[in-house]
């Protein structure tokens, strides 16, 4: 999750399935019966299903190499594994005890609803040992949902997933919250704290400087991970 970019990178090796009527045969109209043929994607047509929050990708195959499985009866599988990077907006306000939740919207980017009907494989929703978070972040759930809606070129369906991922707080305690309330305490006892005792001290001036300095440094640690919104987290304030 980059914060500053408000977006997410996920490593995903996503199934797409098909019926195409002019891939069918029958198998026993040969010696040999073949129930299943693997062919070069580039071969075959497919639909143009795209990822509408896709701000960039990285094919893990090279797109020459990959394949598709097509069955007897016109059934087509192809498997597209990618390193994608999505836009995900995030609220910051509970940082860094926050919750983020990313939809991923799949749908035809020309084909209209009577041409290309797009919907989830419900076993791959509920399998959630499929999906794997970080050191950072843990998966809370994954779900999908299926939309139609009416623009004046057509009748157009969407699939969105959401994914809703939780910080793990544990670095942020140690590095910034524990050291701030370190330096708020030292900065409140620097207020009591006499100004000469038997001439003069330079002791309250080096303590309200340098905790002014670490205070700055702490601030600029949550600023960078934070995107430039109109809010600040509860721990920046």
């Amino acid at each position: 999750m980059n914060g500053a970019r408000e977006s997410i990178e996920v490593h995903v090796d996503y199934e797409i399935t098909w019926i195409d009527e002019h891939l069918t045969w029958h198998p026993s109209d040969f010696a040999d019966p073949v129930k299943s043929l693997v062919v070069p994607q580039s071969d075959i047509w497919q639909p143009d299903i795209t990822l509408y929050e896709l701000l960039e990708s990285a094919p893990l195959i090279p797109e020459e190499k990959l394949k598709a499985r097509v069955d007897f009866d016109g059934r087509v599988t192809v498997y597209n594994p990618q390193i994608m990077t999505l836009s995900c907006t995030m609220e910051i306000d509970l940082f860094p005890f926050d919750s983020q939740k990313c939809r991923m919207a799949f749908g035809p980017w020309v084909y209209e609803l009577n041409e290309v009907a797009i919907d989830e494989n419900n076993s791959t929703i509920a399998d959630m040992t499929m999906i794997r978070g970080n050191t950072e972040w843990s998966i809370v759930t994954f779900e999908a949902a299926t939309v139609s809606y009416t623009q004046p070129t057509g009748n157009y369906t969407v699939l969105y997933y959401f994914l809703t991922i939780k910080r793990n707080p544990v670095y942020y305690i140690c590095v910034l919250i524990v050291p701030t309330l370190i330096i708020t305490t030292l900065c409140l006892l620097g207020i009591f704290a006499p100004s000469s005792s038997s001439g003069e001290r330079e002791e309250k001036v080096n303590l309200g400087l340098t905790t002014l300095l670490t205070v700055a440094v702490i601030l600029s640690l949550v600023a960078e991970e934070m995107p430039k919104a109109t809010s600040l987290p509860l721990l920046g304030m």
